[in-house]
């Protein structure tokens, strides 16, 4: 096999890959056999080529594969059972990853109460909405947020800024624009960035088969700053955002 069919092979590896992500099937015994195969197949002088393009392949899978290695690595539901303005600061440098492989880092994020008219918080129960995902209401707008529960009150942490780890170039197709000069997406390309649809409006974050998930990569919590967030007409709104410093 020369080093076209390499990556041809290599291409149709990340989709089966993909695929099985969003399906939920077992990918590491699949990952384990097609790499054999490959490597059986690949002229020697062309395996370092081979070997290169699966690192790339890892590179941009790695959070998806990480969690179905070792799921206790999402966040678990008693995280987000606690006042928004307590868990906000916890949720910075997490990692939210998407069924197909895409994953960021979360950068900053804006407290604020629930708009009890929104349809989410309307049709499920307030015990249930911990660590479930909304794409709409009172936090700033076009940005996906999660729910905290506490003592019966509900409030939401609203993301509003990512910077890119794995499938940053689907990332971009999607965000129609790349990350800012801080290498980050904000406000409303968080939503394209990650693929957010109608659809995700719900999706519980702490589950292991959602098709998003929040983790920790065990690095340690970063340095955060907090304070008042204010939209462009300097209005004050009542909402706190935490972010981390930009270097």
């Amino acid at each position: 096999m020369n080093r076209l069919h390499v990556e041809l092979k290599l291409r149709g590896l990340r989709a089966q890959l993909g695929d099985a992500l969003r399906r939920g099937a077992p990918v590491v015994a699949m990952l384990r056999g097609a790499i054999a195969d490959l490597e059986y197949q690949t002229r020697l002088s062309d395996l370092e080529f081979l070997r290169r393009g699966l690192r790339l392949l890892y590179r941009d899978l790695y959070f998806s594969l990480l969690l179905r290695l070792h799921p206790w690595l999402i966040l678990p539901r008693d995280f987000f059972c606690h006042a928004a303005h307590v868990v906000a600061p916890g949720l910075l440098g997490k990692i939210i990853v998407t069924a197909d492989g895409r994953a960021g880092r979360i950068a900053e994020v804006v407290v604020g109460e629930v708009d009890r008219n929104t349809d989410l918080s309307k049709d499920i129960h307030p015990e249930d909405l911990a660590g479930r995902l909304a794409l709409s209401g009172n936090a700033p707008e076009g940005c996906a947020s999660v729910f905290c529960v506490s003592d019966h009150r509900v409030s939401r942490i609203a993301i509003t800024a990512i910077t890119p780890l794995d499938g940053v170039n689907v990332m971009e197709a999607q965000a129609g624009t790349p990350p800012d000069s801080d290498g980050q997406f904000r406000g409303p390309a968080v939503m394209n960035a990650l693929g957010l649809v109608r659809r995700n409006q719900g999706n519980d974050v702490t589950r292991h088969q959602s098709a998003i998930r929040i983790a920790t990569d065990l690095q340690a919590s970063p340095l955060v700053v907090g304070r008042p967030w204010r939209p462009r007409l300097g209005r004050t709104t009542g909402l706190w955002r935490w972010t981390v410093p930009r270097r």
